[in-house]
């Protein structure tokens, strides 16, 4: 229900977070490619053998302490080239700030 609201609700900031994206050739690279972070592209028991202090790890470690996979959230409805990729950066960041 929260992405669905953040989908519909974003307003002004899709636009400029696409023209962000389209001025990097990583952005670029990103919108088209349109990478996937779920149990088909990902070997999860492999990242949880990681070292503790890795990003692997604790991006792992972050989504057993919270009950969820890579695959739990509902298809993007409403903004999908752009939602999609902040999605998939968005669990990274929390991964991220639990190191």
């Amino acid at each position: 229900m929260v992405a669905a609201l953040g989908e519909t609700t974003a307003g002004p900031v899709l636009p400029r977070l696409l023209d962000h994206m389209l001025e990097s050739e990583e952005g670029r690279r990103i919108l088209k490619e349109r990478p996937r972070i779920n149990t088909s592209t990902i070997d999860m028991a492999v990242l949880a053998r990681l070292p503790e202090n890795s990003f692997g790890h604790a991006y792992v470690t972050w989504l057993e302490r919270c009950g969820v996979t890579p695959d739990t959230r509902e298809p993007v409805r409403f903004h999908p080239s752009i939602i999609v990729q902040r999605r998939t950066t968005a669990l990274l960041d929390h991964a991220d700030h639990a190191l």
